[in-house]
């Protein structure tokens, strides 16, 4: 195989050995702090209704910010259930699905979940009241609200290069290398 020479051939030499010192790996199952942007409420939301997060905290790995606060996540409602006459409480749960990443969408897990609203007290004056306040008293809706925070986890490991303006570019990490003998 022929050396590259000359400047061209010593500068792509550089940049080759820069890039692969600048590339990290971003291990399956780290753990991003995620902020909901929007209320979502068992009032109005069904099924399949998105849930628009952003990351809360930078993704930092070796001292490196790939990915600054304010980077999108997405989430989907998977079951909603409205409150009901009588204090039943709404119930809701949502499954995160992936983090943008400089135009790649990488795949991410949590569940959440909520139920409307309501204490003992609550309980007890329905029971005192129940002849009168009961069948016409609706309970509470679920709600994830606005500024409410959550984790989510990375489902792959990526490596992580840097373009020439600096910004992250992930990438499937390949598969590590067979340790034991090849036949």
């Amino acid at each position: 195989m022929a050396r590259p020479t000359g400047i061209a051939g010593l500068l792509a030499l550089c940049t080759a050995g820069f890039a692969e010192a600048q590339a990290v790996r971003v291990p399956q199952g780290t753990v991003l702090e995620l902020m909901v942007l929007n209320e979502v409420s068992t009032r109005n939301a069904v099924a399949g209704t998105p849930v628009v997060l952003r990351l809360n905290q930078p993704l930092v790995v070796e001292g490196r910010v790939l990915l600054a606060v304010g980077a999108k996540a997405l989430g989907e409602v998977t079951e909603a259930k409205g409150s009901e006459a009588g204090g039943g409480r709404g119930k809701m749960t949502a499954r995160l699905t992936y983090l943008e990443a400089n135009g790649r969408q990488l795949p991410i897990t949590g569940d959440l979940s909520e139920v409307g609203t309501g204490g003992k007290s609550d309980d007890a004056l329905r029971w005192v009241l129940a002849p009168f306040y009961a069948p016409f008293a609706p309970g509470n809706n679920a709600k994830l609200k606005a500024g409410q925070i959550v984790n989510g986890v990375l489902t792959t490991d990526y490596d992580v290069t840097f373009d020439a303006d600096g910004k992250a570019q992930f990438a499937p990490a390949a598969a590590p290398a067979p340790t034991g003998p090849v036949s």
